[in-house]
Order: C-alpha cells, then sequence, then structure tokens
C-alpha cells in the first residue's frame, strides 16, 4: 500500500476504564464530540485529542491518552477481550 498513511494502534481491555468513564466515552463518540467509532466490544478512539476532553471527568482516559501520546500511539482500541496490562489499574464490570 505505498503512499498510505500508517498509523499505530494500542489495544487494550475495556477493564482499564471504569464503567461511567466508558459509558461517557461511548457518548460523546455518537455526539461527534471525539473522533473514534464505537464497536461491539468496545470502542476505538483518536489519541490527538485531549483538548476536548478539559469538561469531562475522565481521568483515566486522561492517563491512557498521555501514555498512548508518549508511546508514538495515533489510536486506542478498548476491547473487553483485549489485554489487561499489569502496569495499569483495571475495574472489572
Amino acid at each position: 500500500m505505498r503512499g498510505a498513511d500508517i498509523e499505530a494502534v494500542a489495544v487494550l481491555s475495556t477493564a482499564h476504564l471504569p464503567q461511567h468513564e466508558a459509558r461517557t466515552i461511548e457518548a460523546l463518540i455518537a455526539e461527534n464530540v471525539l473522533i473514534g467509532m464505537q464497536r461491539k466490544e468496545g470502542f476505538m478512539l483518536f489519541n490527538q485529542q485531549s483538548n476536548k476532553l478539559e469538561d469531562y471527568s475522565l481521568d483515566n482516559l486522561h492517563f491512557l491518552l498521555n501514555l498512548a501520546q508518549h508511546e508514538s500511539v495515533d489510536w486506542l482500541m478498548f476491547d473487553r477481550d483485549g489485554p489487561e496490562l499489569p502496569s495499569i489499574k483495571t475495574w472489572h464490570w
């Protein structure tokens, strides 16, 4: 695919977000506040949009977006079957 943009995606378990944050993120995607897409198993978010989150209490998402940005990750995919990283807090809901 010569000439195509290649963007890095990190796949994480939805357990890395508390349920109230996950529901807020899904609503913000549906309202086109955030660039992303809902999936049957979770959702996917573009990483370069922390400024759009300032009015929302999404501390864990902010932490994960900052971590992803530090690692040069463009997209975060939260999947219910995605890996749970031992170094990142989890919630089981």
